[in-house]
């Protein structure tokens, strides 16, 4: 083993070689060398970073569609309540409701 845990290539394949405990134990993310991450660790927290953020915007957007259906629901509620409210006083509009 060598002293430092290192990926090897061949080809499009890409190997991790562990050097450390950590490393044989848990794979990359668990290395303690304390090297720095090769493109391909780079590449997975990017990608990790990414469907993070990808996911906190679809939760964003359910709650402004949830939110917006509320709103929707609510108007329709009150014209309903608008059209009831003229049918019982009539539609004089020199009459004013107090």
């Amino acid at each position: 083993m060598s002293d430092r845990c290192h990926w090897t290539f061949e080809g499009e394949l890409a190997h991790f070689i562990p050097g450390c405990m950590g490393g044989a134990v848990g794979g990359p993310e668990g290395c303690t060398c304390d090297h720095p991450l090769s493109a391909i660790e780079r590449e997975r927290e990017a990608r990790q970073e990414a469907e993070e953020y990808v996911e906190t915007l679809r939760e964003k957007a359910q709650r402004r569609n949830e939110f917006v259906e509320s709103l929707m629901r609510q108007n329709k509620h009150l014209c309903a309540e608008i059209r009831r409210m003229k049918a019982l006083v009539g539609e004089d509009p020199r009459r004013r409701i107090t």
